[in-house]
């Protein structure tokens, strides 16, 4: 049963479920974007994008194993990351059009640029420690989003074990 369980571990469909996982954790990451936009706490997106990249993955997979959590919760990480540094790119964009308005600057940037510059203000530790504040609250709602799953996962690993020693 045991050589079963590893056979059905070595058919699952990986680089589907990845994929799988990044679009859906897209969908939190929107939402993220959209409550840092209108400033209402965006970190607890972390257990939306947990949620959703574990469902994407095992909606790809059509499987459940422990990769079905562990492989989606990298997917967060990487997403949550990513996300992160857009809102920082927003503040860059907001911090300059502001200087612009009040004169203190003579010209203003798009987005696109304050998205490729954006990390040259981790210089200032400030910023830095407010980015890290963001991507760690963020990790850590992804880790309570996923907590379930992760039991579950457990579960459904020791009852086959179980199963094949019978």
């Amino acid at each position: 049963m045991s050589e079963n369980t590893e056979l059905l571990e070595q058919s699952e469909k990986t680089g589907l479920g990845i994929l799988g996982a990044f679009l859906f954790s897209l969908i939190g990451c929107a939402l993220w974007v959209v409550l840092y936009w209108i400033d209402i706490f965006p970190n607890f997106c972390g257990i939306i994008i947990a949620v959703l990249a574990i469902f994407g993955y095992k909606l790809f997979t059509k499987s459940k194993s422990m990769k079905s959590v562990i492989i989606p919760l990298i997917i967060c990480a990487v997403t949550v990351l990513i996300t992160c540094y857009i809102c920082l790119a927003a503040d860059v964009y907001y911090a300059y059009n502001g200087w612009f308005e009040t004169g203190e600057l003579s010209y203003t940037v798009p987005y696109s640029r304050a998205f490729l510059y954006a990390y040259q203000f981790f210089g200032d530790t400030g910023v830095l420690l407010a980015f890290l504040k963001e991507y760690g609250l963020g990790i850590l709602f992804c880790l309570v989003g996923s907590a379930l799953f992760i039991v579950d996962a457990v579960k459904y690993k020791k009852k086959l074990k179980e199963s094949g020693a019978d």
